[in-house]
């Protein structure tokens, strides 16, 4: 495990120790949890872009191959989405 070096000002390390008790854990394990949560979602971020886009792309190449497809296809997901 590698070691790093965090500067705080003396009340911001007051309350992240005292965050730190209240969750029965030191301030190391509880700024790796928060390094790990942001990365995951981070990680999250990029998959659902990425989804995204592919759904982008699926629609420009239906749009081109089948015009009337393509907007029955839009109109059907814009309803599931205004049903949630």
């Amino acid at each position: 495990m590698k070691n790093i070096t965090l500067s705080l000002d003396d009340n911001t390390y007051r309350e992240a120790r005292i965050a730190a008790a209240q969750r029965d854990q030191s301030v190391s394990a509880m700024v790796r949890e928060l390094i790990k949560t942001l990365i995951d979602n981070s990680q999250q971020s990029s998959q659902v872009k990425n989804d995204a886009d592919d759904r982008a792309l699926s629609r420009a190449a239906l749009a081109a191959s089948a015009p009337a497809f393509a907007e029955a296809w839009d109109n059907d997901e814009d309803d599931i989405y205004n049903t949630l």
